[in-house]
C-alpha cells in the first residue's frame, strides 16, 4: 500500500529478503537503496499495517480475491516480465488467470463499426479455439473483444487502469459485471483507487505480459 503500483517493490524485497523485511526497514535503508521516489518515501514513513487491513476488508466485503506471486492463480506468463505486479486484485473467477493460452486484443476507444466487428468476431473465434481473451475493459475495441468472448461462451479478463470499485466509465459497469461472471476483472491498483494519466500505460504491461500474443485491431496513426 505504501509503494503503490509498479516494479519498485521487487528491488526492495530482493534487497531486504522479504516483503516484511522491506516493511520493517528504516528510512535510511530505504534511501540507500536509491529506487524510491520522494512520494513513495513519504508514504512509507506513514506506513501503517491498519491500512492494509482496511483494503483486505474491502476485498472480503465485495468478494474480491487478492492474488500474490506465490498463489497458484497468479498468471504464469506474467511472472516472466521484469516488472510484474506484486499483487492482483480480482473480481470474478481466479481460475481463469491460470490459463496458458491467453491472447490480448486491444485498440482504439473511438473505433469504427468495422473495427469493433473484427474485434468481436476475432475474440469469438479465439475462445472457440480454447483461448482466453485479455483486454483493457475500455470502450471501443476493448468492449467488442470482451463481448465477443462472452457471446461465444468463453473466458475473458479485463485489466483495469484503476482500482476495483473505482468510479470509472459508468457506461461500462454492466459489461464489467458480465466479465466478472465469465472470467475476471483485475487490477494491480488498490481497491477504489482513481485512474491517473500514468496508470493506463502502466497497466498495459499486464495485458501484454499475460498474453502469448497481442492483437491491435485498430488504432490512431
Amino acid at each position: 500500500t505504501a509503494l503503490g503500483a509498479g516494479p519498485d517493490y521487487l528491488t526492495a524485497v530482493n534487497e531486504f529478503g522479504s516483503a516484511q523485511g522491506a516493511f520493517e526497514a528504516d528510512e535510511i535503508e530505504w534511501r540507500l537503496l536509491g529506487v524510491f521516489t520522494p512520494a513513495q518515501l513519504e508514504r512509507m514513513r506513514k506506513r501503517d499495517i491498519k491500512s492494509a487491513s482496511r483494503y483486505d476488508g474491502i476485498c472480503k466485503n465485495n468478494g474480491w480475491h487478492i492474488i500474490d506471486q506465490d498463489s497458484e492463480y497468479y498468471p504464469v506468463h506474467l511472472k516472466r516480465i521484469a516488472d510484474c505486479p506484486a499483487l492482483l486484485y480480482v473480481n470474478g473467477d481466479p481460475e481463469c488467470l491460470k490459463a496458458k493460452l491467453c491472447i490480448s486484443i486491444v485498440g482504439a476507444r473511438e473505433a469504427s463499426n468495422y473495427g469493433k466487428k473484427v474485434a468481436f468476431n476475432l475474440a469469438a473465434s479465439l475462445v472457440r479455439g480454447g483461448a482466453t481473451v485479455i483486454s483493457g475493459g475500455a470502450l471501443g475495441i476493448d468492449s467488442a473483444s470482451h463481448e465477443g468472448a462472452i457471446n461465444a461462451g468463453g473466458k475473458t479478463v479485463a485489466v483495469m487502469g484503476c482500482g476495483l470499485g473505482a468510479a470509472y466509465l459508468p457506461e461500462n459497469e454492466a459489461m464489467r459485471n458480465e466479465i466478472s461472471k465469465h472470467g475476471a476483472v483485475i487490477s494491480e491498483y488498490l481497491p477504489l483507487s482513481k485512474p491517473s494519466r500514468g496508470s493506463f500505460p502502466l497497466r498495459n504491461r499486464i495485458i501484454s505480459g499475460m498474453s502469448l500474443m497481442t492483437v491491435v485491431v485498430e488504432a490512431s496513426e
